[in-house]
């Protein structure tokens, strides 16, 4: 009696394996799927980006690692040697394209960029004009010194605030 009923856990501990066995080949295949949609994304965002900014770049693309691996003159190059425009570009288009691959527009419908300091105006608007066909919502900080933009602005001077430190 006691052998049966261990047999019986044994069927039942199987079946569990198996059913544990089958969901994690799912995750590993959404996982490459999801994987090789975001490295998609990101070549196809950054060819656009290339066409429409002069960069001292040739390419980007990822690497297995989801490292960032630029090209310059046809050999890779060290990311210290770009400039903070540049540098700000690639991380736009790599979260535009994590944006993309899971699907995140679907949970949230804006894009909310802040702090670009190292873009010149005319890329900024650039960017701007890109950008907003991304996004049902696209939140944009820029600083005084930049042309204004098509849509709502907000000045932080006239908001009441419970502090200032």
């Amino acid at each position: 009696e006691t052998l049966q009923q261990r047999a019986k856990q044994v069927e039942a501990l199987e079946s569990t394996k198996t059913e544990i066995v089958t969901e994690l080949e799912e995750l590993r295949n959404r996982k490459a799927s999801i994987q090789h949609e975001t490295r998609e994304a990101f070549d196809e965002a950054i060819q656009v980006i290339l066409a429409r900014f002069d960069t001292g770049f040739e390419t980007a693309r990822l690497d297995s690692s989801f490292d960032i691996v630029v090209a310059r003159d046809g050999r890779e190059a060290s990311l210290d040697a770009l400039s903070e425009g540049e540098l700000e570009l690639l991380g736009i288009v790599a979260a535009l394209a994590g944006y993309e691959a899971f699907d995140v527009h679907d949970l949230s419908p804006v894009l909310l960029v802040d702090q670009l300091g190292g873009l010149a105006d005319d890329n900024l608007h650039t960017l701007i004009e890109y950008l907003e066909t991304r996004a049902e919502y696209l939140v944009f900080t820029a600083y005084p010194e930049h042309r204004s933009f098509q849509g709502h602005s907000i000045d932080p001077q006239q908001w009441g605030v419970v502090a200032h430190d």
